[in-house]
């Protein structure tokens, strides 16, 4: 990190840590090209929050979804397919991004 750091944490139970945390990553990109990008990142811990909702209500997922297959960049559906393909063939419940 090289700026802000920010921790989500849900006050009224103690069962996870985090479900949320990020901050600043200025020097990150430049790690790994020529070009120093500003940047901040966020990771969100969604099976902990599946963990509280399905304590306090019950079974929330409406299906069984395993994999979500998702890219970032143009001309990549078939890649997506492909991959899902793959997942599905192996017994993995699997879903892709169409746009």
């Amino acid at each position: 990190y090289t700026g802000v750091i920010y921790e989500a944490v849900l006050t009224e139970t103690d069962r996870v840590g985090s479900i949320a945390a990020g901050g600043r990553y200025d020097t990150l990109v430049g790690m790994f090209s020529s070009k120093e990008v500003p940047a901040v990142g966020v990771s969100i811990g969604i099976e902990r929050i599946f963990t509280i909702l399905e304590e306090l209500r019950g079974n929330v997922r409406k299906n069984q979804t395993q994999v979500l297959v998702a890219s970032i960049g143009k001309d990549l559906l078939k890649a997506r397919m492909g991959i899902c393909a793959e997942l599905w063939k192996k017994g993995i419940s699997a879903e892709f991004v169409y746009h």
